[in-house]
């Protein structure tokens, strides 16, 4: 797959090709801040690409002031995951000493990737649900992920990564 081979409407979820894509009618995101650019306009349903998409963003507290951000998106353009493709929506997870600080570890980490919405909100919720448990997680489709909960801690108390 190339990567943004097809986009998908995020409100009638009609899906085109990059041809059909960027043959598709333009209109400014917001007239009045020509700095946010164009978007383009679904002819099936008349929305703005860059509006009506899924956003569903939670915190959790877990121990020492370490605060989960868990954070499902439509990503609009297709992304390929583990080889598959057809994902058009993810999960990403991020770690803070308080809400909103700097990250405690470097980077935000994809999570997961969903081939639609429904798939995405389950994942989100899975994802939460473990987090407020407060045990470790291992995300079984995304075997790099480990959430760590001792490392976090050390990191929250002042220690690095490497410590």
């Amino acid at each position: 797959m190339t990567f943004g081979a097809r986009y998908k409407c995020p409100r009638c979820d009609a899906v085109y090709t990059r041809e059909e894509y960027d043959a598709l009618e333009s209109t400014w995101v917001d007239p009045r801040i020509p700095e946010l650019g164009k978007t383009k306009i679904c002819p099936r349903c008349g929305s703005k690409f860059s509006e009506n998409r899924m956003v569903l963003k939670d915190y959790v507290e877990l121990k020492h002031g370490v605060v989960a951000e868990v954070s499902t998106v439509d990503l609009v353009m297709e992304h390929e995951w583990n080889g598959d493709d057809g994902y058009f929506y993810e999960t990403m997870l991020c770690f803070y000493r308080d809400e909103g600080s700097n990250a405690i570890v470097p980077g935000c980490e994809v999570v997961i990737r969903y081939k639609t919405g429904e798939e995405a909100v389950q994942g989100h919720r899975r994802i939460l649900e473990a987090l407020r448990k407060n045990k470790g997680y291992r995300f079984t489709k995304v075997p790099m992920l480990t959430v760590n909960y001792d490392q976090l801690e050390k990191i929250a108390r002042g220690g690095g990564l490497s410590d």
